[in-house]
């Protein structure tokens, strides 16, 4: 036996630049097994139309082995064992080249947008829609670079390649949804989202028992966060969850709470000029905050800016803090005011540098830390 490597794919993005995989993607790696073993088994049997089965151990020739890794992100080699021969090469070598090549050329139309993608077969399909789904925004996986042309996978390339399927109207991704609770039955939540649309989700026993404590007089002032798989129409609209793997219930004050809650605002809310924060500033914000806030942070309070920022304030004490996020400046702004003595400490950092807004967060985690000390309180 010896080891061919077929495909190095290499994640890039925010959470690969210290050369680690979250252990979540392995899925993605084990669902491109599906894809090259089912594309590969379609063209042998469509090769060989005489034959009843494939070849005793095609199947678990197929298998991708994780042969070593690779810093530049993250390279993860992904080989196939091959059996020696002295009289050409294994067929399922043959196969997994050429399923590997069809997958790359089907994404590049995708990423390319022009042309018809390639005929890919049925069983393929479920393992093609679990690749990739596990990427965030500003996240790609590279399946080649050669000739000049990058060929990688991002959510959009995803989205585009899945809606190209004939017949396809909508598509699966990993969501997270903050909504209050409509209703809850033993298998089934039903949600609320920021625009009133009701969205149902499946319970498990164990998520169920999260919620008994809950009376159903406080089902629609109940905030959640759900982590899970959403289905979603052409237009991006989730439609239900198909899968749900955390609940948490949330705080009232909590900033992805407010933050939910400034969806719903339209331009002109300020005497006709004030300008309603894009979801993606929001996001970008509670994003931010997920990183940022623990439990010895006191939780903000959250107010839109006339320009479609949004500013959070602390006042403990004397020290009148505040951190806005200006989408038109592309900055954020901390300020610390000591009422008694005027001393004021100022930063500022770009909204989409993570080093910096990293960096930013832990001063202002420092700065609560040293307050509470200065006050000589377990909790401020």
């Amino acid at each position: 036996m010896k080891t061919e490597i077929i495909l190095s794919p290499r994640f890039t993005g925010d959470r690969f630049v210290n050369h680690t995989l979250p252990i979540a993607l392995f899925k993605d790696l084990e669902a491109l097994q599906g894809v090259i073993s089912e594309i590969a088994r379609d063209a042998f049997i469509r090769a060989h139309p005489g034959r009843r089965r494939l070849p005793r151990g095609f199947n678990d020739a197929l298998a991708l082995h994780l042969a070593k890794t690779e810093d530049g992100s993250f390279i993860p080699h992904l080989a196939v064992l091959v059996s020696s021969t002295l009289v050409g090469e294994p067929p399922e070598l043959t196969a997994a080249r050429s399923a590997r090549d069809l997958f790359i050329d089907a994404v590049g139309q995708a990423q390319s947008e022009g042309g018809s993608p390639p005929s890919l077969p049925a069983a393929a399909w479920p393992y093609i829609e679990r690749f990739g789904r596990g990427l965030h925004d500003g996240e790609a996986i590279v399946l080649t670079e050669a000739q000049g042309r990058k060929i990688e996978l991002t959510k959009e390339v995803r989205r585009r390649l899945l809606l190209a399927r004939a017949g396809a109207q909508a598509l699966t991704d990993e969501v997270t949804v903050v909504a209050r609770i409509e209703g809850v039955q033993r298998t089934m939540i039903t949600l609320a989202l920021h625009d009133d649309r009701i969205v149902p989700a499946p319970l498990t026993d164990a998520h169920f028992h999260e919620l008994e404590e809950l009376r159903v007089g406080d089902f629609r002032s109940t905030w959640l966060q759900v982590d899970g798989v959403g289905l979603f129409d052409r237009a991006g609209q989730l439609q239900r969850l198909d899968e749900v793997q955390k609940i948490d219930i949330l705080d009232a004050e909590d900033p992805s709470v407010q933050l939910e809650r400034l969806k719903s605002m339209k331009d002109g809310w300020l005497d006709g000029r004030g300008k309603a924060p894009t979801d993606a500033t929001l996001k970008r914000i509670r994003e931010w905050f997920d990183e940022t806030l623990t439990d010895r942070i006191p939780l903000p309070r959250l107010f839109p800016t006339p320009e479609g920022g949004v500013e959070s304030e602390w006042l403990i004490g004397r020290l009148d803090i505040s951190l806005e996020f200006d989408p038109q400046a592309q900055r954020v702004e901390w300020h610390a005011l000591n009422l008694d003595t005027q001393e004021l400490d100022e930063r500022s950092a770009p909204l989409h540098d993570h080093e910096a807004l990293r960096d930013l967060g832990t001063h202002m985690a420092l700065c609560f830390e040293q307050l509470r000390s200065a006050r000589g309180l377990d909790e401020t």
